[in-house]
């Protein structure tokens, strides 16, 4: 089944107990105390408060005789302030296909407010539930409760079944908002064996488990068309609880790949089952994993399928070079620019080759294993290549759970040369990759299944601005500006101004105004495997007084720090390695002699060299020679380098604003 899950960062060691209780409250026991609180000490700015969140999973007999999966949460939340109005707009999603199905029932939603003294209780009516259909498989009952207002106290419950007990969501103890006290309790029958993940940046605070009895109703009817054969079955069970406090809300910083990954929650996967005629085991190794995809009527099936569909498509190609990366560059190309992409995620075929290559679209996934099979008809060496994307977070490296990829991607094999090819991204080199697929762990699903890793290390974007300034005899600064861009930044820039040259010049010439623009270009525009060169010619008049004062990076690329915040919650993620390199040139004007020059420095925020940054400065025969390097050469920056880095992107940013000085003589 297909589900947008994230188990993650596991933590496979034993989980530990305190002394902590489990908390026992009842849906309307809310008093006018509650109310006195107008903020928490957990967070004094949060908007809201979860004061509680529990949910309790077990099994039930359903109507045909087997087993449901139930959910039951009970939550209650103190709205504080207007940034808190969202708690009360709750979302559930629900998969279905084919006859199975996750069903939700018994929702109860209220209000409470304190008017004139007294609580005021607002039930939620009916027609505040709704529906929103994702797609074919996906839908998300929502409800949003009533009279919601700064100081309201609001509490929901639900209830799930669900017919999937294989794989179960899992249960986020963390959000955007903190949250006092969550908790779960999972009822497992004899049945069942689970394998559970914790993830996120903390472990539980309180575990505990039991054993106790439970009843189900079962038909055990051998066969299709037999009469039914109802039974009663008595069997142990455990019941396990985990219990986290004080949890504070996570909310998204700047350079994160996603904030799910470091949520804090448990999820499940369904180990071994065992009915009262048979055992089976479920847990997949890597092997039976491949296999089973291969195998998969909407993945590796359509691959080695619809072979006349798919020679046909070559046909219209008409690639016709004998060189192998000509011929997959031009098999690229013409998917690339001639599908259209449509919103969607997941491994699998929506719908099949035949739709696809008939209406020219399809989502991310199935252009690119259409790329796959399409490389394959031409008798190149392709396999597809599931991966999560840096806003899914990250895939579990341990078991093999298809609902933890949500994107395919295409590995080419020429000679021993592997590339990652992504034909769903429009304007994109061939053999590149997007900033939102570089997460890590992926693998390669082919006839020698594979772990790789597409990883910001292995990515360095390197960067160089050029600036030659020379003074006319009207006092004006007669200079050129050339930009080179990464790979990535050319595609991003490519993307954001829509290819149009003078707006992509325009976005570099900082502290310019329009007329001070005497022409510009930008060369390899369309260009999509070529990193982009931006030039502009530009006029600037510099006046005539004592002292002139310049700044000689006034076209540096970081002049600014991202990191506006003392503190901060998460690690600082960067989609890949950095290099910025800044050199200018400026002659003396005439009659003018320099009195002032940056100072010339070289540091590395670590012995690791993590991050280093240099200046170099010089003056020779009536010319000023600048130059700047700014390198990140690591991608991750854990909470406690922040200060460090924080502090060292200011250092980099005020130095990119010094000036030099000329006096008249």
């Amino acid at each position: 089944m297909k589900r947008n899950l994230i188990l993650c960062l596991i933590l496979l060691c034993p989980l530990w107990m305190t002394a902590q209780a489990t908390l026992k409250v009842e849906f309307g026991n809310v008093s006018a105390a509650d109310f006195d609180n107008t903020s928490y000490p957990l967070d004094p700015d949060a908007g809201a408060v979860v004061i509680f969140d529990k949910g309790q999973l077990d099994f039930v007999s359903d109507s045909k005789g087997w087993f449901d999966l139930r959910l039951r949460r009970h939550c209650r939340i103190h709205i504080l302030k207007n940034n808190g109005f969202e708690a009360a707009t709750i979302g559930v999603p629900l998969y279905h296909r084919g006859k199975m199905e996750e069903r939700i029932n018994q929702i109860k939603a209220v209000t409470y407010s304190m008017e004139n003294g007294k609580m005021v209780k607002t039930e939620m009516k009916n027609d505040a539930i709704f529906k929103v259909k994702h797609n074919k498989n996906w839908e998300e009952t929502k409800f949003t409760l009533p009279n919601v207002k700064e100081g309201v106290i609001i509490e929901f419950e639900y209830q799930v079944k669900s017919d999937y007990f294989y794989i179960i969501n899992p249960w986020m103890f963390q959000g955007s908002f903190p949250v006092l006290w969550s908790e779960l309790t999972f009822e497992v029958p004899q049945f069942f064996g689970y394998v559970s993940s914790l993830k996120g940046i903390r472990n539980v605070d309180y575990q505990k488990s039991r054993e106790i009895n439970a009843d189900f109703t079962l038909n055990v009817a051998e066969g299709v068309g037999q009469a039914a054969d109802w039974v009663t079955i008595s069997c142990k069970a455990s019941e396990i609880i985990w219990g986290m406090k004080d949890v504070i809300g996570l909310n998204t910083e700047p350079l994160i790949s996603s904030l799910e990954n470091y949520k804090s929650g448990i999820g499940f996967q369904l180990s071994e089952f065992k009915d009262p005629l048979k055992y089976k085991k479920i847990t997949s190794d890597w092997d039976k994993f491949n296999k089973e995809l291969l195998e998969n009527e909407d993945f590796g099936k359509e691959i080695t399928g619809r072979k006349s569909m798919v020679e046909d498509l070559l046909t219209e190609m008409n690639v016709q070079s004998e060189n192998p990366k000509e011929k997959a560059k031009k098999i690229y190309d013409y998917i690339r620019d001639h599908f259209q992409v449509i919103p969607g995620s997941g491994i699998e075929f929506r719908e099949n080759v035949k739709s696809v290559i008939t209406s020219k679209s399809g989502r991310a996934n199935e252009i690119n294993l259409l790329l796959v099979a399409v490389l394959r008809q031409a008798q190149l060496e392709a396999d597809p290549v599931i991966y999560s994307t840096r806003d899914n977070g990250l895939a579990n490296p341990f078991y093999p759970l298809a609902s933890d990829y949500d994107g395919v991607l295409c590995r080419l094999n020429l000679d021993g040369k592997k590339t990652i090819l992504d034909a769903s991204v429009p304007l994109l080199g061939f053999g590149k990759t997007t900033p939102a697929a570089r997460n890590g762990y992926a693998r390669v699903i082919g006839q020698i299944p594979e772990a790789i890793e597409i990883s910001p290390d292995s990515i360095m974007e390197k960067e160089t601005v050029f600036v030659k300034m020379a003074a006319d005899d009207e006092n004006n600064w007669l200079g050129t500006m050339e930009y080179k861009a990464s790979a990535t930044n050319s595609h991003q820039l490519r993307v954001k101004h829509n290819l149009d040259a003078q707006k992509i010049a325009g976005s570099f010439a900082i502290g310019l105004e329009e007329d001070n623009i005497i022409s510009s270009r930008v060369d390899s525009l369309k260009k999509w495997d070529e990193p982009m060169l931006v030039s502009f010619k530009f006029k600037q008049f510099f006046g005539e007084d004592s002292f002139i004062y310049v700044n000689p990076f006034q076209f540096a690329l970081t002049r600014e720090n991202v990191f506006k915040s003392k503190d901060r919650t998460l690690p600082v993620e960067f989609s890949n390695l950095v290099e910025e390199n800044y050199i200018c040139s400026m002659s003396v004007p005439k009659g003018y002699a320099v009195v002032s020059l940056p100072k010339n420095q070289s540091f590395a925020i670590d012995e690791q060299n993590s991050l280093t940054f240099e200046i170099r400065c010089s003056e020779a025969a009536g010319q000023v020679s600048v130059r700047s390097k700014l390198k990140i050469n690591k991608s991750i920056f854990p909470v406690d380098e922040y200060p460090a880095l924080k502090e060292t992107l200011d250092f980099v940013v005020n130095r990119h604003n010094e000036q030099i000085v000329f006096k008249k003589l």
